[in-house]
């Protein structure tokens, strides 16, 4: 009788640990992997676009004509409304506050309002009047935004010309880097997170 009650219990326990693995590759499939996808979406998306940026400041003697590249960030930024919207959406998801979705989840919200959470700022606030048929949404788009306030304070300096395209170009780098940096944290929590949800106990 014994034996057959400790063989209930470890028949019990592996029953609990298959629906465990089974949940977690729900997870992973249904939620974890399509917000990665969506991520490095976004991710390509301002990699691509910044580097065109760079191209036109590269040829660009001074800021004082800055009209078209102003409205190409806008541009780029309404065209791409759908890629933020997907991890928003995603993103949303009721996690827990210890649980291991947690880390993964708030590295992407960072990643989205570029890490600028603790700041009174929010792209709503740094496009003008005139931009709401660019990027005035609920989907975060602080790298373009705070790209777009940066380039126009730096238009409006008392200084050659030359020396404000230069820091236009040292400040879309700076820019970028932090992209790259803040992807390098969503890239190390999503390996993380898909070890702890695959792995066989």
């Amino acid at each position: 009788m014994i034996g057959t009650a400790i063989a209930e219990v470890i028949k019990h326990s592996i029953d609990l640990v298959r629906r465990r693995e089974e949940v977690n590759r729900n997870t992973f499939g249904d939620f974890v992997a399509p917000l990665m996808a969506a991520f490095e979406a976004i991710h390509r998306d301002y990699l691509s676009s910044f580097r065109k940026y760079r191209d036109v400041l590269i040829d660009a003697n001074t800021l004082e004509r800055t009209d078209a590249l102003f409205a190409e960030i806008l541009d780029d930024s309404l065209f791409s409304v759908n890629l933020r919207e997907q991890v928003v959406q995603l993103g949303r998801i009721d996690v827990e506050a210890d649980g291991p979705l947690r880390p993964f989840v708030e590295a992407i919200s960072q990643y989205l309002t570029f890490a600028t959470s603790a700041l009174d700022t929010t792209p709503d606030t740094l496009f003008d009047e005139e931009d709401t048929r660019a990027a005035r949404h609920q989907y975060a788009n602080m790298p373009r935004a705070l790209l777009l306030q940066s380039l126009r304070s730096l238009a409006n300096l008392s200084v050659p010309g030359q020396d404000r395209v230069w820091l236009a170009r040292m400040t879309l780098r700076a820019m970028t880097e932090r992209l790259q940096l803040l992807h390098s944290k969503v890239a190390t929590t999503y390996v993380q997170l898909t070890v702890n949800l695959l792995k066989h106990k």
